[in-house]
């Protein structure tokens, strides 16, 4: 009797010891197969999106953003230097007045240089949404614009002789365009150093 009871006894722990280490061995059976390794599915957070990768970004944007930059810098130093030309003379001569035009020429292919670059900008930047989206690109262009219509407006004045006799007035006018390209060139900047950490240009 007492043997039976104890071979019940022995029975009824070992029904009792698979009741609860079953379940856990399911369970873990369960969870195994809704892993992402197991599903085959993986985890979004762990995926490093590619426009947080700025080693690939600057290979394929930094020869436009780069050719912004330096253009720019370039035409404020065309700006300045005209400006210190016309502070030499008082009447510009038409030989001077040709030499003036000259640097307006200089200035206004700066200028271009940076709008063709822009566009190209715009086009690969598609490759890296979040930087597309940056609030530095964004307002790039528009800065570049208002630069790019001063300088219109320059251009359309330069080709007058008369235009250079009255010096206070290209004077306001170079004022105004170093104004606009220093505004385009510090977003230019900002763009090269903040998205793609781009420091060292010029």
């Amino acid at each position: 009797m007492k043997k039976n009871v104890l071979s019940l006894f022995t029975l009824a722990s070992l029904v009792a010891a698979l009741v609860v280490i079953y379940p856990q061995a399911s369970l873990g059976a369960e969870q195994d197969q809704y892993s992402p390794e197991r599903s085959g599915k993986q985890d979004q957070t762990q995926i490093i999106p590619p426009e947080s990768d700025k080693m690939a970004a600057r290979r394929v944007l930094a020869p436009h953003s780069v050719t912004i930059q330096t253009s720019l810098q370039t035409a404020i130093e065309e700006v300045k230097g005209l400006r210190t030309q016309l502070n030499a003379v008082d009447k510009p001569s038409p030989n001077v007045v040709s030499h003036f035009k000259t640097y307006g020429k200089e200035i206004n292919s700066d200028m271009n240089m940076a709008m063709t670059h822009e566009g190209e900008l715009s086009k690969t930047i598609k490759q890296f949404p979040e930087l597309a989206r940056s609030d530095e690109f964004k307002i790039l262009k528009p800065t570049l614009n208002d630069a790019r219509k001063v300088n219109q407006d320059f251009q359309s004045k330069i080709s007058r002789s008369d235009y250079w006799d009255n010096k206070r007035q290209v004077l306001l006018d170079l004022d105004m365009l170093e104004k606009r390209l220093m505004s385009a060139l510090d977003k230019a900047k900002s763009f090269n150093a903040d998205r793609l950490d781009i420091t060292a240009i010029g």
